[in-house]
């Protein structure tokens, strides 16, 4: 498995302004000579709960645990909170798409 973290905002080079979010972990299967190099790993966008308040742990990492353990690459958006209002949100789970 490799991990890795991207920050949206600056992978795009959009100014981030007060948002703290944007930054998206991801969980990706290693590519192997033994396996077959023409396998296809679907991927699946986690967008933890917390109604804008917060990013809720226990809807994060363990959804995208299970998400990954039946194949797919799996991604937690940490988007932003309050203070930021919507639709912040959307364009940072659109940039994470």
């Amino acid at each position: 498995m490799k991990i890795k973290e991207v920050d949206l905002y600056e992978y795009f080079g959009i100014d981030r302004g007060e948002n703290k979010g944007g930054n998206l972990t991801c969980f990706l299967h290693d590519v192997s000579s033994e396996y077959n190099d023409d396998r296809v790993y679907p991927a699946m966008l986690v967008l933890p709960g917390g109604g804008y308040a917060f990013c809720s742990a226990r809807e994060a990492e363990p959804i995208a645990d299970a998400y990954y353990a039946e194949g797919f690459n799996a991604f937690i958006l940490k988007y932003s909170v309050t203070p930021s209002q919507y639709p912040v949100q959307l364009q940072e789970g659109a940039m994470a798409m």
